[in-house]
């Protein structure tokens, strides 16, 4: 459902339907270089994901109405 690129360039994807997070490092080209999925911690259906200057990933909740936040896992911008 939603797409963000953290400050390395890093692209985080939320799957609304299997309820997970994933990040996908620039320099891969698929999963079959590591990812990081994220899943539990309050995501339900996650719809749309953002990142801040200071590499929190923030996760809206289609399903549970409301905002998850994933502190420090993301790449900030290097002046926040």
């Amino acid at each position: 459902m939603g797409i963000a690129v953290d400050g390395a360039g890093n692209v985080w994807i939320a799957d609304r339907d299997s309820d997970t997070l994933t990040e996908l490092p620039v320099n891969a080209v698929s999963c079959a270089v590591p990812c990081s999925d994220f899943s539990g911690g309050g995501l339900s259906g996650p719809s749309a994901v953002t990142t801040d200057a200071f590499g929190n990933v923030w996760v809206a909740n289609g399903l549970g109405s409301s905002v998850t936040e994933l502190v420090g896992v993301a790449k900030g911008s290097p002046n926040p």
